[in-house]
């Protein structure tokens, strides 16, 4: 027999009875039911969890509202009609201000403050002379074997050419997805090199100018590290290294201890070798090599007029303007360019180009489009003084023949 009573502070509903349910019906069906096992159904009478709820249609079926809110959800549980279901946490204000989305089969996201694995503190990183603002994301381990990990990739056992395994992309721009722009971008991509498709290599990704990305550095499963692999065109240096006062500015190791070895290989857009500089590791001494193999030239003939050519060079004495107190000797490049041009790079009284702020540069305080941003300055001359040697040889070698044809006739005469 089932019971209702009512006392000052309680109201029970009692199922007498072994397997008996606790059932609410409206309009002559059941809208909700509480079976002898303790399971609450709403929208089914048979709930198969400790709390389930159904919804004929489509929309919303369970929801939590804050009444100090302007009585709107803030955590909505629901489904749509293809069985997709889905989460949404809303913040303060209008229904409409989704701060968290899970959704079984669409876009999820997260857009409230930030998000901690791992520490209850993921706000602004102070330490060791680094601050890191607002970072969104946090993830500490709290043991002590091994740091926080994020692990990125996709589930597949394709063997797929240029297969992504994951990326991270630095984003700049607004809240709708047309108004984004990928600054930079981080991407690990299958290696087909030499251990197969299951190794990943890393790339390296800027954006210089809307929608034109371009991979600027790249390494390889086996260790082989490429600056400006795709060779973009850049219009300057692609590699820099500046060194502190009184610090050397890199170091370059050899594993060998004996023979010869081969530290730097230099090559054109063709791929011809043009030279090296190697060490030699037993000596410890360094070679600098450019290429000089009797099966690259052609048209080899002897020097003539080599003391001739000499005696247009000027030696000279000089200081450089940046270091009045150091006298050296040496020449000046463009009066060397006319008899071993060769060893001169550059042309005389050349000067860089002029730049000017554009509208894409970000202006500094002060500073108008059209103004100037690097000032012509001079583009000097170099001289590679090597390259001087075969004309100092053959012009010796004339000298010597020239001293040996003079010592035979003095010893001709002085036997006559």
């Amino acid at each position: 027999m089932s019971t209702l009573k009512s006392s000052a502070e309680d109201l029970t509903l009692n199922a007498d009875g072994s397997g008996n349910d606790v059932i609410i019906q409206s309009d002559g069906s059941t809208k909700a039911i509480i079976t002898a096992e303790g399971k609450v159904g709403i929208g089914t009478s048979s709930p198969s969890a400790v709390l389930e709820t159904k919804n004929t249609t489509d929309g919303t079926t369970l929801a939590f509202q804050a009444t100090n809110d302007n009585d709107h959800e803030i955590v909505q549980i629901g489904a749509q009609g293809d069985g997709d279901g889905y989460l949404t946490v809303h913040g303060q204000g209008a229904s409409t201000n989704i701060k968290a989305l899970i959704h079984s089969d669409d876009d999820s996201y997260f857009n409230g403050g930030n998000v901690g694995i791992g520490t209850s503190s993921p706000a602004l990183y102070t330490g060791a002379g680094v601050t890191i603002g607002s970072p969104l994301l946090t993830v500490l381990n709290s043991g002590n074997a091994v740091g926080g990990e994020l692990i990125l990739g996709r589930q597949t056992s394709a063997q797929t050419a240029n297969l992504s395994w994951g990326s991270i992309a630095f984003v700049f721009g607004g809240h709708g997805t047309s108004a984004r722009r990928v600054m930079s971008r981080i991407s690990s991509v299958a290696d087909y090199g030499a251990y197969g498709g299951d190794s990943g290599e890393l790339r390296f990704y800027t954006n210089p100018s809307n929608d034109t990305e371009q991979e600027r550095l790249r390494i390889t499963a086996d260790g082989i590290v490429t600056v400006n692999p795709s060779q973009a065109a850049i219009g300057t240096t692609p590699f820099v290294v500046k060194g502190a006062v009184n610090n050397t500015v890199g170091k370059f190791y050899h594993d060998n201890t004996s023979g010869n070895e081969t530290m730097f290989t230099f090559y054109d857009g063709d791929n011809t070798a043009c030279g090296s500089i190697t060490i030699h590791t037993t000596n410890n001494t360094v070679a600098f090599n450019t290429s000089s193999d009797y099966r690259l030239k052609e048209n080899v003939v002897p020097m003539s007029g080599s003391i001739d050519r000499l005696k247009e060079l000027k030696p000279s004495r000089f200081n450089f303007i940046t270091n009045p107190g150091n006298t050296m000797d040496g020449f000046l490049a463009h009066e060397v360019s006319d008899y071993v041009p060769e060893a001169i790079f550059g042309e005389k009284d050349a000067m860089t180009t002029e730049v000017l702020y554009t509208e894409d540069d970000e202006l500094p305080e002060g500073k108008s489009v059209g103004d100037v941003k690097e000032p012509s300055v001079i583009d000097g001359q170099g001289i590679d003084q090597s390259k001087l040697v075969p004309l100092l040889t053959g012009a010796l070698q004339e000298a010597v023949a020239k001293i040996e044809e003079l010592t035979t006739r003095i010893e001709t005469l002085e036997n006559a």
